[in-house]
């Protein structure tokens, strides 16, 4: 799961939902008991889902009647609801359908609740239903909500072209409470959430997650997130490009940290936080990190990154030595100059003063 900053780099995110499957899953069977693994469905063979949609407050959950629900499909091809109906008097609803368009297609159903749409799991197997198939929907807010840092990761590779370095930073935030944090319009849109990006980053995009670039800001080098944190764990992520004037890179936590992760691309980078430690390299598609991980990091703890003076800043570096050593030799001269001529006038000052 640690691995899954490494979207914007080198590969797709690992989803908050697949991390807390795989948290939740229990011992293995015995070898005798071990099932074959589900067979895919076959192409545009009926696919049926039963679920239901319930609402969570603080210790119960209610089942919601006449409840809007939609079948969508997400495509290479083609998006959108392909389905829609009311649940019954205890929240179910069942949908039937046939897999259409391209292969690559995903298939989920959502509810709306005060306003909020909610999702179900992607529907992978011919007929779901039970967990895999039941949307939970909560009650919202823009009253403060403590949000904790379950996960941090920085990735930083190697220079690039004019030695520029891209930058993906992924948070795993968790909403701990029983209602969806929404932003606040009464109070200036205040944000959800945020974060701050370094001052000279370029290029800023929004990453695979659980956010949308819609809704998000970047204001005077503050990320702002104004999309609903429901309960349960939400991935941000983005990335960014640096030129090698930003390092070394000084980054403050706001908030603590349950789980730090870093990745450097360049061998000879270094990187400080507090609790930090280096663990195995990681190699990810034939490109090798260097892995640092940290527990439990406190608010305020500063992460400091060194990178290696590149090429183009040793010459700049040349350069700029040469001129200040010309410049030392030229003001050596001059006063050698000034010493030279400065000398016959003592003496005839001395002979005018003795006449």
């Amino acid at each position: 799961m640690l691995l899954a900053g490494l979207a914007g780099l080198v590969g797709p995110l690992v989803t908050p939902h697949h991390a807390a499957r795989a948290q939740n899953a229990g011992p293995l069977a015995p070898d005798s008991a071990v099932r074959s693994p589900p067979q895919a469905p076959l192409p545009n063979a009926v696919r049926r889902v039963y679920g239901r949609v319930v609402r969570q407050q603080a210790h119960d959950s209610t089942p919601l009647s006449d409840t809007w629900v939609m079948l969508h499909r997400v495509g290479s091809d083609t998006a959108g609801p392909i389905d829609s109906l009311h649940t019954d008097g205890g929240g179910r609803f069942h949908f039937t359908y046939r897999p259409r368009g391209a292969p690559d297609a995903v298939y989920f159903v959502s509810a709306s609740y005060d306003g909020i749409a909610y999702f179900s799991q992607p529907l992978t197997q011919p007929v779901v239903r039970g967990a895999d198939a039941e949307i939970t929907v909560f009650d919202t807010t823009s009253q403060a909500v403590p949000l904790r840092v379950r996960g941090r990761h920085l990735i930083i590779s190697s220079p690039g072209a004019g030695g520029a370095r891209s930058v993906v930073e992924v948070f795993e935030i968790s909403n701990d409470s029983s209602v969806t944090l929404v932003s606040s319009a009464t109070s200036g849109d205040r944000p959800t959430w945020h974060t701050s990006v370094p001052p000279l980053a370029q290029q800023l995009r929004v990453g695979q997650g659980d956010v949308s670039a819609d809704a998000v800001t970047v204001v005077h080098g503050d990320f702002e997130v104004f999309a609903p944190i429901a309960p349960g764990l939400k991935q941000i992520s983005f990335s960014y490009t640096l030129p090698p004037s930003a390092f070394p890179l000084v980054q403050q936590s706001p908030a603590s940290v349950s789980v730090m992760e870093v990745l450097l691309e360049e061998p000879t980078a270094r990187v400080e936080a507090p609790r930090l430690r280096e663990v195995d390299p990681v190699t990810v598609e034939g490109r090798a990190f260097r892995r640092y991980l940290a527990q439990d990091v406190p608010a305020a703890g500063v992460t400091r990154v060194t990178v290696p003076i590149a090429l183009g800043d040793r010459r700049a570096l040349y350069f700029a030595l040469v001129l200040t050593a010309v410049g030392a030799v030229m003001l050596a001269g001059l006063a050698r100059a000034f010493t030279r001529r400065a000398r016959p006038f003592a003496p005839l000052a001395a002979a005018e003063t003795e006449g």
